[in-house]
This record gives structure tokens, sequence and C-alpha cells, in this order.
């Protein structure tokens, strides 16, 4: 299994490698924990009793099987909730198609065969411009759909708090029952997910976008 890193700034994150580490800081010093095990049923990682811990310090922490759930065999696709933001004040303001990042500006593309089943789009900031600034959203790479994601939205309905279905050809259409998706499947290349400014810069906005499905097993 990948391994599994727990700090008390960012909780549990994935890190590279296998096993897991618990880095607990406390005052001027951490205590690490590190190693690798095979776990068929709850592992609970925590102080021993004893332990010098005070305030913040003490209690445990604890990796474990959610309740009523089940320990999957071998590479199991698991769904995910990929997301890109834009903001208007990170530069991308320009009439251009921009390449997107993660929430804390890292690099991220939909990965190779990666299905994608819907997605949307949140808007936080409204989007304004002193022209008739339009947006849309798709992807560079193999699949290249500048659009194939959010068709064109004009700034008058990129409203703070509005939230768009997606409707492009990548993930649109009708899909299994109560979901929307063609489960456009993203073949060879890591594909960036980029946005479109269109007619005139913005002046200010924020968005996010957000791709849900899972890594084919195929």
């Amino acid at each position: 299994m990948p391994k599994v890193k727990y700090t008390t700034s960012k909780g549990l994150v994935q890190s590279s490698g296998e096993g897991f580490e618990v880095v607990m800081a406390g005052g001027q010093s951490e205590a690490v924990i590190s190693g690798s095990f095979k776990a068929t049923k709850n592992v609970t990682l925590g102080r021993q009793a004893g332990d010098n811990a005070v305030g913040a310090d003490q209690g445990n922490v604890t990796l474990c099987n959610p309740s009523g759930s089940k320990l999957l065999g071998g590479a199991q696709p698991q769904m995910q909730t990929l997301v890109w933001m834009w903001d208007h004040a990170s530069g991308q303001s320009g009439v251009s198609e921009h390449t997107l990042t993660d929430p804390q500006g890292n690099a991220l593309s939909v990965p190779p065969n990666f299905v994608a089943l819907r997605g949307w789009v949140e808007v936080v900031t409204a989007v304004t411009s002193g022209g008739s600034l339009t947006v849309l959203v798709g992807t560079a790479g193999t699949s290249n759909d500048p659009n194939g994601l959010l068709l064109s939205k004009t700034k008058a309905v990129l409203t703070a708090n509005s939230i768009f279905s997606m409707d492009g050809a990548l993930v649109s259409g009708s899909g299994v029952t109560g979901e929307s998706g063609n489960f456009k499947r993203f073949i060879t290349t890591d594909d960036p997910v980029t946005l479109s400014i269109g007619t005139a810069a913005s002046t200010a906005g924020k968005l996010y976008v957000y791709l849900q499905g899972y890594n084919s097993a195929g």
C-alpha cells in the first residue's frame, strides 16, 4: 500500500514509498513513529501510558478502517475527486488559455486511464471584467478540448457562490440513472486542465474545478 504520513499540521496525507509515518510536533521537538505493517484489522497508533506528554500533545492517533467498510485485496479502483483552481490574483487574467493548478498552486493533471464520471465548477469570488469576458474550461494534452468540461459562460452568470454542472463533451450527456457524464476515459498521457478567457481580461474572480471519477483497472 502507499505510504501514509500523519502530521499534526496537515493530518493524513499520502507520501512516497510504503508503510507509515507519524510526526507529532510538541513545543520545540517532534515525536516520529515510522514503520510498515500488513493490516487485517483496525490499527491504532498512540502514546503509551507513562509517556511524557502535556497539553495538546496528549491523546492518540488512530488509523483504521471506517465502520462498515471492507479491506480490499489487490489494486482496486477508488473513487476520487480532483480539484483545480483559477484565481485572478495569481496573474492568470489575460485573454488566453491558462493551465490550472491545484488549490495549493502545485501542478495537477488528469492522470492516464482516469475515467471521468462527473464534474462541476464552483465560483467563490465573482468573475468581473471591464469588457464582455467569457470563460470556458477544458483540457490540453492528448484530449486537447479547451471547452470539453465547461462550455462558454459570461461574466453575468459567474457570480459568487454559483455552481455549474459540467456541460462539455468530455463530461456531459446521459449516464447512469440520476447521474450525468459520458464516462470519458483519458487514455495515454497526463492531461492538464485549462481555463480560457475570451474577449476581455478579468479584473477579479476565483473558482474551483472539480472532476470526479476513478483510475481504470485496465
